[in-house]
């Protein structure tokens, strides 16, 4: 092109590129707006947040631990919010029942889950056509609590160790309770008669106290129960703990040593807790105010002390995003466990 032709097209190129550029402009501010009305709306969602009642799902019956706690936090939800915050117990299906109620609740905050990881850990592994996604069906908030386990033995049993008890169970017949296939005693045992190279007989109960009940009479032989509940057997004799759970001993159980310590790596090593999770897709600025509000009542006099009665450790995963992190790591830890053991559930 001749440079007068180019010189004489320049005023229509150069208001091409001022048209061009004002349209830019103009998209830029569009999307300023959209975005600014978006965090808008965030943050409106959150002041309103609550404005009725929540509810608190734990898939466990009442009157047990993590319905206790659930309910300490309630009490301190609804003094701070003035806005009642429920528990409701939905028991069944090996929390299946109260779990997919808060998968399939709406996306906005008032349906909130307090309950076990094996509801999406174990769960999401052990159980066949599961009706939620462990990961996609729920948007994690903060643990809650991590539960410490051990081996106990009733207390007339001859086996002051681990190694006098793999030694009594390859001369005669010895039997476990747990309150269910998949439940954290039963993969504890099972996990450690699979390391130990011994067959331990399972008994189930329905419920973990009459479980820890049979081991207290001598109707059974051991357990693999969480510490909180076996404490005060082991302080009056009835029971004693051979090993715990855990990389590091317990200060619930001084003295005492671990699976790992005693060569046993995999037995009592996977994160069993008590998260808070609420539906997929809840707005993440009421997310954000209902982990701030719950870390705090986790931080309060009242629920440490609920901790120590227990025997419960504080939970370390406090963000949304922390707790995502931990219940995948958990998942991949407790797949290839479980399926070493062949272990199914039909739910």
């Amino acid at each position: 092109m001749p440079l007068s032709s180019a010189r004489g097209d320049f005023p229509d190129i150069l208001q091409s590129i001022v048209s061009a550029m004002s349209k830019a402009t103009r998209a830029f501010v569009a999307a300023g707006v959209a975005l600014g009305a978006m965090l808008g709306v965030c943050v409106a969602q959150s002041d309103n947040y609550p404005s009725r009642s929540v509810r608190m799902i734990v898939p466990f019956a009442a009157g047990g631990p993590t319905d206790l706690g659930a309910r300490l936090v309630a009490d301190y939800l609804s003094k701070l919010w003035g806005q009642s915050v429920v528990v409701e117990s939905r028991p069944g299906g090996g929390t299946v029942i109260g779990t997919v109620a808060v998968a399939q609740a709406p996306s906005d905050g008032y349906t909130l889950l307090f309950g076990p990881s094996s509801a999406l850990v174990e769960n999401s592994v052990l159980m066949r056509d599961l009706p939620y996604d462990p990961i996609k069906s729920f948007a994690p908030v903060t643990e809650i609590y991590e539960i410490s386990a051990g081996l106990s033995v009733n207390g007339k049993l001859p086996a002051k160790d681990l190694k006098e008890l793999v030694a009594l169970a390859r001369s005669k017949s010895l039997s476990y309770s747990s309150f269910g296939i998949g439940t954290g005693p039963y993969l504890l045992m099972e996990t450690f008669k699979k390391a130990a190279g011994v067959d331990i007989l399972h008994v189930p109960y329905k419920g973990n106290a009459p479980g820890l009940a049979a081991v207290v009479t001598g109707e059974v032989d051991m357990t693999g129960a969480g510490l909180g509940t076996i404490t005060p057997h082991v302080q009056s004799g009835a029971i004693r703990l051979l090993a715990v759970g855990g990389d590091e001993q317990s200060k619930f159980a001084p003295g005492v040593p671990t699976f790992k310590e005693l060569g046993y790596v995999n037995v009592g090593a996977g994160s069993q807790f008590i998260g808070l999770w609420a539906p997929p897709g809840t707005p993440l600025a009421v997310i954000a105010k209902i982990n701030r509000d719950v870390v705090a009542a986790l931080n309060t006099p009242q629920f440490a002390t609920f901790l120590d009665t227990y025997a419960y450790d504080k939970g370390s995963a406090t963000t949304p995003d922390d707790l995502a992190k931990l219940t995948k790591a958990s998942i991949e830890f407790w797949k290839p466990v479980i399926t070493s053991l062949g272990i199914k559930l039909e739910n």
